[in-house]
């Protein structure tokens, strides 16, 4: 970049031939020595310009197809916690743990639980429905109880359990 600047700024021989070195070098066209100084700046920079375009376009086409090809690593969170208060006895608390929605739900009979929503048929969130204890998909159905058990509906299997334990008065998640 420094050489075509002064190439554009001084016209002396000994720049011109540090630009087409670098044309040559680095871009990889060839100048004929034919052609006269003011046509060797045009063609040039119209192949300049033409490179920079189409390694643009190049450029704007890879990028995207790399990021779906290898997307970046989520951010984990090792560990989360909650007040016991934050969460009243037979009622549940949506969260977000490592990306996934999750629902901690305080039951009377089994203590403190924490599941993933995502339901394992579809992906789609279940609801905690409280008067019946149990997990509800609206999408097709499903039933889970509060355990993360398939009762009823196409889920193939269990809700994925988070990893929780009690320290005094915090919810430890993780």
């Amino acid at each position: 970049m420094h050489l075509l600047i002064q190439v554009r700024t001084s016209y002396t021989r000994e720049n011109l031939d540090k630009a087409k070195l670098f044309l040559l070098f680095f871009i990889g066209f060839k100048t004929k020595s034919v052609l006269s100084e003011e046509q060797l700046k045009r063609r040039g920079f119209l192949k300049l310009l033409l490179s920079l375009l189409g390694s643009t376009a190049a450029v704007s086409f890879v990028y995207p197809l790399l990021r779906f090809i290898a997307p970046p690593g989520e951010a984990r969170i090792k560990q989360m916690s909650l007040r016991k208060g934050e969460i009243p006895l037979g009622e549940a608390r949506d969260i977000v743990f490592n990306a996934t929605p999750a629902i901690i739900i305080n039951s009377p009979e089994r203590g403190y639980i924490a599941l993933s929503r995502v339901c394992t048929h579809l992906g789609c969130l279940v609801e905690y429905d409280k008067g019946k204890k149990r997990l509800l998909c609206p999408c097709h159905a499903g039933i889970y109880d509060l355990e993360g058990n398939v009762l009823s509906g196409p889920p193939p299997r269990p809700l994925p359990k988070i990893p929780l334990r009690i320290e005094g008065e915090i919810i430890v998640i993780g």
